[in-house]
């Protein structure tokens, strides 16, 4: 017989807690960090331009494309409208009940 699947919930509230530092930090990170000029290094302008994107893209999976929260710490536009830390911050919530009651 199958036990199914386990999860440590120590491991899971870890990884809720990484997740949401992440989601509130990047955009601060990505704010003050400037791309190389094109005209000088395009390649290094465009590999960090497909990171940046790729980065913002998984701070919108992790926001599950809902918009913005209105708790934006920059005034970059893609943080305006694309983080959301609520989705995390229950995640992590629904975590921490699940670690109490595991343990």
């Amino acid at each position: 017989m199958s036990k199914g699947l386990t999860v440590n919930p120590k491991k899971l509230l870890v990884v809720a807690i990484i997740i949401l530092v992440f989601i509130v930090t990047y955009p601060v990170v990505e704010w003050n960090i400037s791309c190389p000029e094109a005209r000088i290094d395009s390649e290094g302008n465009s590999s960090c331009i497909w990171l940046k994107n790729l980065l913002w893209e998984a701070v919108a999976l992790f926001s599950l494309y809902l918009p913005g929260d209105g708790l934006s710490l920059t005034p970059s536009l893609d943080e305006i409208n694309h983080r959301n830390i609520f989705p995390m911050f229950v995640f992590l919530i629904i975590s921490f009940i699940y670690y109490q009651r595991y343990k």
